[in-house]
């Protein structure tokens, strides 16, 4: 298994799989991120944006926080067209 380690700082103290929330007051919902589709016109309902949900990488000594999209493969090929 490969060691994660911070960028930051090089501890090897790392929640690997965080999920960050969007939280509204009310409601938590999983943090979205978002890119521009290739054509819109063919998107999902014509929207102009794909999307992924985000998991997050937290160094337990220096406190980095690192976003990734979950689903990227379908990101970019939404958003290169391809």
């Amino acid at each position: 298994m490969t060691r994660i380690v911070c960028r930051a700082c090089g501890s090897g103290r790392i929640i690997p799989d965080a999920q960050p929330l969007d939280h509204d007051g009310t409601t938590r919902q999983p943090l979205l991120v978002a890119a521009p589709v290739a054509n819109p016109s063919t998107g999902l309902l014509g929207l102009a944006a794909t999307s992924s949900p985000t998991r997050a990488r937290v160094c337990g000594d220096c406190g980095l926080v690192e976003l990734y999209a979950v689903d990227t493969a379908r990101m970019w090929a939404e958003h290169t067209g391809a």
